[in-house]
């Protein structure tokens, strides 16, 4: 008998993500059977859109996964924003201080969309296409451990020392993985002096 297991979504509330992953998820035989999605966010409204979502990608793929979703618990973001003490930085890397704002507005308008699309067409308002993300490839290799090698963020630190020699142990760097039971990172020696020099 297949072992059940259970992907938990924190911050669900973002339903093309969301859509986009457990779509992935779908699509691996060795998941799309045996795994129950359980999806959390803070917002109530935009949840119940991606259960929807969810419940009609299972559908769409003609799987038996589970879905199920709760109000009760919170995602907690770490917030990124534009200090107002410093508008030189805004100038320096040509930051847009409504881009925010406008991306939100247009992600908004994406949900309403398709949930309008999913009240009205219900599951056949999904299209079941893999996505170029590596997500699924990840859970399916730490599930069935069957290596996945990619390459990953990851703190530069590992047996003790550091992946990439001449920058900080504390920093993220990217480097070959590979996911399996278990994960291996590779060290990849010194970076360019350039990438490394302060500006």
């Amino acid at each position: 008998m297949a072992r059940m297991r259970k992907i938990a979504f924190i911050g669900a509330g973002s339903t093309v993500f969301t859509r986009n992953l457990i779509g992935d998820l779908l699509s691996l035989p060795e998941l799309a059977d045996t795994t129950t999605f359980a999806l959390m966010a803070i917002d109530a409204e935009r949840l119940r859109t991606s259960e929807t979502v969810a419940r009609g990608l299972v559908a769409a793929h003609g799987a038996r996964a589970g879905v199920e979703e709760s109000s009760e618990h919170f995602a907690e973001y770490v917030p990124w924003f534009i200090k107002a003490a410093r508008p030189d930085l805004i100038d320096r890397f040509g930051i847009p201080p409504d881009e925010y704002l406008r991306r939100c507005e247009r992600q908004i308008a994406e949900w309403d969309d398709m949930r309008a699309r999913i009240a009205r067409d219900g599951a056949a308002a999904l299209e079941a296409q893999r996505s170029v993300e590596y997500g699924a490839h990840i859970i399916r290799a730490c599930e069935t451990g069957e290596p996945f090698a990619f390459n990953g963020n990851v703190p530069n630190r590992h047996d003790g020392g550091r992946l990439i020699d001449n920058l900080p142990g504390d920093c993220c760097v990217e480097v070959p993985c590979v996911a399996g039971r278990g994960r291996r990172r590779a060290a990849a020696g010194l970076a360019p002096s350039r990438a490394t020099s302060p500006r």
